[in-house]
């Protein structure tokens, strides 16, 4: 129970050099279990207010046994620890079990490290990343780094998006840019109505043609059709590791949002969440309540950021701009419509309806 002061090297992701002691860890060969469950306890304070708890995860270089006196690299991460410091080096103080990270609230005898994946559980460390609590939140079979944090991506074109996690989903909060597919082909650009009606393949546009405003994509480019011939594979869409999302995805969202209080009203059943995912600009004004239109400067408390480009039809002519925002899903719902979302600004609800696969709406961007 020894309180120090961390120097610079306090940050997490900083690599620290610990002077290692045993604390009772067996020597193995997998570097990643020679540590596993031994945490020591500590918080970072500043005028005796808590900043940050940090911690240990694997050494930073893995490879060696662990044996008395040697000194190691660690990363800090969020965690549990306590550091003693002996000259150049840290000494960790004395260790004891890890708690749990999730407890069982949904009582079916598992926590989530245990493998039940029902996303039901609590984690004691609400803010931690998948990589730093080792625990698979998202029940995708994999540790993502930085899953349940808030960050950038950039996609093939250079274009950078936000993005926001959302229970179990992280979803871009900008509309898509690119003007290639992933692998560098070109997705043609179409200004000409007739051309956009006769078009069965990838094509992107501007409402209006307009360079000043969003860029709207057909199905086709959203599945990554890049010609005519049924053989040819589809290319991909999206920047890497992140897709489309499907009519499923989507639905997921609505209920995160449905039931963690975005409702205009706060209420946490039926869907009114539309002004939570609007932007808080570009609508045309509705007197409904709980519409984008009604008092759009309260829009957006989820940080969706849903902008009304509005949508180009299948001849080629653009409507609703500042009526409506439209994005697709990659599901479809026929051999020639399918499903998408849109947000009008005389409506309280997000709604699910099929579009023409030669229709120009927006799109997001899920994590893989």
């Amino acid at each position: 129970n020894t309180t120090i002061t961390l120097p610079p090297i306090s940050n997490q992701g900083d690599v620290i050099k610990i002077y290692y002691m045993g604390a009772g860890v067996n020597n193995t060969t997998e570097a990643s279990n020679q540590w596993e469950g031994f945490y020591t306890n500590i918080d970072a304070q500043s005028n005796g207010v808590i900043i940050g708890y940090f911690g240990i995860t694997e050494p930073y270089n893995e490879g060696f046994h662990y044996a008395s006196n040697e000194i190691i690299p660690f990363k800090l991460v969020s965690g549990l620890n306590t550091f003693i410091q002996i000259g150049d080096y840290w000494m960790l103080g004395e260790a004891v079990p890890l708690p749990p990270y999730y407890v069982d609230n949904d009582n079916d005898g598992y926590n989530e490290n245990q493998g039940d994946c029902d996303d039901n559980d609590a984690t004691v460390y609400p803010d931690a990343t998948e990589l730093e609590d080792g625990i698979d939140n998202d029940c995708d079979g994999e540790i993502d780094e930085g899953f349940n944090a808030s960050g950038t991506v950039t996609d093939q074109d250079g274009n950078t998006y936000d993005y926001l996690t959302y229970g179990n989903q992280a979803w871009t909060v900008d509309n898509a840019q690119m003007v290639t597919y992933r692998d560098g082909t070109p997705i043609p650009q179409v200004t000409s109505n007739g051309v956009w009606e006769d078009t069965t393949t990838g094509a992107w546009c501007y409402y209006d043609n307009d360079p000043s405003k969003g860029k709207l994509y057909n199905w086709y480019a959203v599945m990554g059709i890049h010609d005519t011939d049924p053989n040819t594979p589809n290319k991909e869409f999206a920047p890497e590791g992140w897709h489309v999302p499907s009519d499923a995805e989507w639905t997921t969202l609505e209920n995160y949002l449905i039931a963690n209080g975005y409702n205009y009203d706060q209420t946490t059943t039926e869907n009114k969440i539309a002004k939570a995912m609007a932007s808080t600009t570009g609508w045309n004004s509705s007197t409904k309540t709980g519409a984008p239109g009604n008092n759009q400067s309260t829009n957006n408390s989820s940080g969706f950021n849903a902008f009304p480009e509005g949508y180009r039809h299948y001849n080629g002519s653009f409507f609703y701009e500042g009526d409506f925002a439209n994005f697709w899903s990659s599901t479809g719902s026929n051999t020639d419509f399918e499903w998408g979302r849109y947000l009008g600004n005389d409506y309280s609800f997000l709604s699910r309806d099929g579009s023409s696969r030669r229709h120009g709406l927006s799109v997001r961007f899920v994590r893989d």
